[in-house]
C-alpha cells in the first residue's frame, strides 16, 4: 500500500504529469528551503544512481550562487518544511525527468501543496540554464557538451 505519492503539474489539468514514490523511485529530489538552501538526496542504492543530470545541475546550481546541502530527505522533516511554508520549491531530476517540479506531496493521507503548483523561479532558472545549455542557446562554460 502506498503512502508518499509526488506528482507534478497543476492540480486543475487533470491527471499528473509524474508520479513518484520515493521509497521506489528512479530520480533524485530536490526541495529549495527559504529560496537559498538546496536540500539534495545523496543515496545512490537500489534504482537511484549517481546520475549526470543530478551532477549537471548541482554544478549548475552552485555556479549560480545557490548553496547545495546534500543528505538523505527525511520525509517528515520536509512536510513540516512544507507546512511552515520554508520549502518554497521542489523538483526531481534525473535523464528522463530533466528537471520536473513538483506540486504536490502526498503523505500519510494529507496532501502537501508546494508553492501552490506554480513552478518556482529557481526551478525555472536551473531548468531554462541547463536545456539552454544541452540545446546549444546558452554557452556551455562547463564543457558539457562534446561534438561527435
Amino acid at each position: 500500500m502506498r503512502n508518499t505519492l509526488i506528482t507534478t503539474g497543476t492540480k486543475n489539468r487533470g491527471r499528473p504529469l509524474l508520479a513518484a514514490y520515493p521509497n521506489n523511485r528512479s530520480y533524485h529530489i530536490l526541495s529549495i528551503c527559504r529560496g537559498v538552501r538546496f536540500h539534495c538526496d545523496n543515496r545512490h542504492d537500489g534504482t537511484i544512481l549517481k546520475g549526470i543530470t543530478r551532477f549537471s545541475v548541482i554544478e549548475l546550481a552552485k555556479d549560480l550562487g545557490y548553496k547545495i546541502h546534500e543528505e538523505p530527505i527525511d520525509i517528515n522533516i520536509l512536510v513540516d518544511q512544507i507546512e511552515k511554508h520554508r520549502c518554497t520549491e521542489a523538483f526531481g531530476i534525473g535523464t528522463a525527468a530533466s528537471i520536473t517540479p513538483i506540486g504536490e506531496l502526498y503523505y500519510k493521507d494529507q496532501s502537501y501543496t508546494i508553492n501552490n503548483f506554480e513552478v518556482g523561479p529557481i526551478t525555472k532558472n536551473l531548468y531554462n540554464e541547463l536545456v539552454g545549455i544541452q540545446r546549444g542557446r546558452i554557452p556551455d562554460r562547463f564543457n558539457w557538451i562534446v561534438q561527435i
